[in-house]
C-alpha cells in the first residue's frame, strides 16, 4: 500500500483507508483542530488528523493534546463496556489508537 500524502490527496489522487475502503469528498479545513481532515467512507463522514497524531505529538499544543486524550479515553471506556462499540475502529485502527494512548501513559 502506498504511503498517504496529504498534498497528493488534496490534489485529487485516490485515497483509501488502511482496510482498503475508498475515501471520497476529502477536505482539509484551516482550523485549530486535532482532526481537520474530513472525508466520506461508505456514506459515513469521518475525521482524521492531517499530520498524524503519533508522528507530531510533541508539536501539538497542550490544549489539543488534552482534547485528544479525553476523547480517546472516553472511547476506550465505552469500548470496554460494550464490545460492539467500534469508534476506535476495528483491530488495526484500535492498535494505532493504543499507540497514541501510550504517549500519556508513559511512566517517568
Amino acid at each position: 500500500m502506498k504511503l498517504f500524502s496529504l498534498e497528493e490527496a488534496l490534489a485529487g489522487s485516490p485515497v483509501c483507508t488502511r482496510d482498503g475502503r475508498t475515501v471520497t469528498q476529502l477536505v482539509k479545513f484551516d482550523a485549530v483542530s486535532p482532526r481537520p481532515l474530513i472525508g466520506v467512507v461508505d456514506g459515513t463522514i469521518y475525521a482524521w488528523p492531517a499530520n498524524g497524531v503519533l508522528a507530531n505529538w510533541d508539536d501539538w499544543p497542550e490544549n489539543v493534546k488534552t482534547i485528544i486524550q479525553r476523547d480517546i479515553e472516553q472511547e476506550f471506556e465505552r469500548a470496554a463496556q460494550n464490545p460492539d462499540w467500534k469508534p476506535l475502529g476495528r483491530r488495526c485502527d484500535k492498535r494505532e489508537w493504543e499507540k497514541v494512548r501510550a504517549l500519556w501513559e508513559k511512566k517517568p
